[in-house]
């Protein structure tokens, strides 16, 4: 009998080893086994991206209730194994190493000294600790620094953060948002182009490099970016309604009422669509399709300045003069921050010899953008043409006046 249960106990040994290569979740804490990921790759990939923004936005967020700080974990795919299709995969998880709860104490104090922007308090708190704070530590540094404008300082904590962890898109797309914010562009757009890809679908990344492209007038290099968004995600609104912009900014009109068109599809509610494919199809000398299109926005956003000054150009081209001024005129109270708006009205109102809201409209262009005189002065040799003296020094006197 004795004999019996010794073969038992060594059969039980053998059995127990060969599962060893990999780790069931009944052997983990329950604390840990609740961790478990779904079955594929890519969700615990998405999943571990929740996570560093979740931390990111712990770090960067100056409204964050204070709260406990939560251990980090190095998550792990335990390639040992091999579950099959219907069992999930099994990770082992293992606390991260080098740090104390200390530490941990000291990220909570000083999150609080921020969200009551007690930023140098913040910063001498977590000093001592620089080269031992994980991500969330070296994001609140970063952000304290930020606040108190040591740029430098700030690029240095973004910098170990990557040194820890190269492959983090978030911080390399936030270190690019500070590269552009201290005028070193070229090298922020060079971050965000590394952060897209080293993850091919985070949006925040192709944002930010879209809009320095366009900042910068590099519209086709823009464009391109823009496309492939639409291969990534799929053809949104959004994308298209950029690149309906885009094209029409450079004047390829063709292009510019395809897209634009496209865009209005997807999503009508945006009044710039209607207004490039209305301006795109009145430079392809099709007035009456773009006098179409431009009235139905009309009508759908009547307090619209995109609109409006796209209608008033319209009937410019047509030389209807007083009808231009009309919404010329609406653009310009729908946004007294429009300069191309102001000179619209200047435009139509000098034609119709309406001189003292002209030279206001222009004066109002000029307050808002020194630069457009030209305009101003392409009026002002209408005036001297019609040989009105007093309106001849006015205007002289208001172009000056710009220029000052």
């Amino acid at each position: 009998m004795k004999l019996r249960w010794v073969f038992f106990l060594i059969s039980l040994a053998g059995a127990l080893a060969v599962h060893s290569n990999g780790v069931h979740w009944s052997l983990l804490p329950r604390s840990l086994a609740k961790s478990q990921t779904k079955p594929h790759d890519n969700d615990m990939r998405s999943e571990l991206e929740q996570e560093l923004k979740g931390l990111s936005k712990k770090a960067r967020s100056p409204n964050r209730q204070p709260a406990k700080q939560e251990p980090e974990l190095d998550l792990e795919l335990d390639s040992s194994s091999s579950p099959e299709p219907s069992e999930k995969p099994v990770i082992v998880i293992t606390a991260e190493t080098g740090r104390s709860s200390e530490i941990d104490a000291k990220i909570e104090q000083a999150q609080r000294l921020y969200d009551a922007k007690k930023y140098k308090e913040a910063i001498d708190l977590l000093k001592p600790y620089n080269d031992r704070l994980p991500r969330a530590g070296l994001l609140l540094m970063a952000r304290s620094y930020s606040a108190t404008n040591d740029s430098l300082s700030e690029i240095r904590m973004l910098e170990l953060c990557l040194a820890k962890n190269p492959k983090d898109y978030v911080v390399k797309t936030v270190f690019g948002q500070t590269l552009i914010r201290i005028k070193r562009v070229e090298d922020g757009i060079v971050a965000f182009q590394e952060a897209r890809q080293l993850n091919p679908r985070y949006r925040p990344a192709y944002d930010a490099l879209i809009k320095e492209l366009e900042n910068k007038g590099e519209r086709y290099e823009a464009r391109n970016v823009v496309n492939d968004m639409i291969k990534t995600f799929g053809p949104q609104g959004a994308f298209l309604t950029t690149l309906c912009r885009l094209y029409a900014l450079d004047s390829y009109h063709e292009k510019s009422v395809e897209i634009c068109d496209q865009a209005i599809k997807k999503d009508a509610s945006v009044p710039e669509n209607h207004m490039y494919l209305g301006l795109a199809m009145k430079e392809r000398e099709d007035l009456e399709g773009a006098n179409r299109v431009l009235s139905l926005a009309i009508k759908r956003f009547p307090k619209s300045e995109p609109v409006q000054f796209a209608m008033g150009d319209l009937h410019m081209a047509k030389k209807d003069f007083v009808r231009a001024y009309k919404f010329f005129k609406s653009a310009a109270q729908g946004d007294q921050k429009s300069v191309r708006a102001w000179l619209g009205y200047g435009n139509a109102a000098i034609e119709i010899q309406k001189n003292d809201e002209a030279l206001k409209a222009y004066l109002a262009a000029c307050k808002l953008d020194r630069q457009q005189t030209k305009d101003f002065r392409l009026a002002l040799g209408k005036i001297r043409v019609r040989k009105d003296g007093d309106w001849q020094s006015r205007f002289e006197s208001g172009i000056n006046q710009c220029q000052e």
